[in-house]
């Protein structure tokens, strides 16, 4: 506002600031396509490129409604009005893809990581079988070999998740601020739901092999050794 009724001098014409917009894009909001300086004039009929049209329909039946008046006007030029909902399709298509990918990669992070711990958890069973057979003896209660079982491991996961989210809202900003001129930041919730669901899906998974060795019987603990 405080250019209204100032001259800027463009291409060595000088012209008078009559409003000022909004910020807005002619371009992808993707990689470096920031918000440039943009100076909307008056020009000549014979240089006119577009016409926007506001219309009481829906946008398809609008422009298909449009595209046969031009053909009736002018049969031999192609048509080719779009709506503006086309304008940030690319956008989105591309955004569906970026999810896609990496909700995959997600998942098979996951796997791995539930792989691992699956296999720790049992070479930590295989190597304390004697022990727990002892325990049990001498009248250990299943709780008490699940929280041996489990003490080690409830560390190894609050610090893999504490890294985790750090690590992730770091690279989830990197990425975004590579990938798109502008976004949005991540909220807390998001962080907090998904360490929530990967826990969850750990618990399940470790819970059930300390269950099943806490249930072995002491007898054939001790004879292996």
């Amino acid at each position: 506002t405080d250019l209204l009724n100032q001259y800027v001098d463009v291409d060595g014409e000088k012209h008078r600031v009559v409003g000022v917009v909004a910020d807005f894009n002619l371009k992808s909001i993707m990689l470096d396509n920031k918000i440039t300086p943009t100076m909307i004039k008056l020009t000549s009929p014979d240089r006119y490129l577009h016409a926007a049209v506001k219309i009481n329909t829906t946008a398809d039946a609008g422009n298909k409604m449009l595209e046969w008046i031009w053909y009736e006007v002018y049969p031999d030029e192609l048509y080719e009005g779009f709506t503006q909902e086309l304008v940030m399709e690319n956008a989105r298509e591309l955004n569906v893809v970026f999810f896609k990918i990496n909700f995959f990669l997600s998942i098979i992070t996951i796997l791995i990581s539930i792989l691992g711990l699956y296999t720790l958890i049992s070479l930590k069973i295989q190597r304390k079988s004697k022990e727990f057979g002892v325990r049990k003896v001498l009248g250990a209660s299943r709780s008490t070999i699940i929280h041996i079982l489990g003490k080690d491991l409830y560390w190894m996961v609050s610090i893999a998740a504490v890294v985790g989210l750090a690590c992730g809202a770091w690279v989830l900003q990197t990425v975004f601020d590579i990938i798109y001129a502008y976004h949005g930041n991540p909220e807390l919730s998001h962080f907090i739901k998904a360490t929530i669901v990967v826990l969850l899906i750990v618990s399940v998974t470790v819970g059930f092999k300390v269950y099943k060795a806490s249930l072995l019987n002491p007898t054939q603990q001790l004879r292996s050794e």
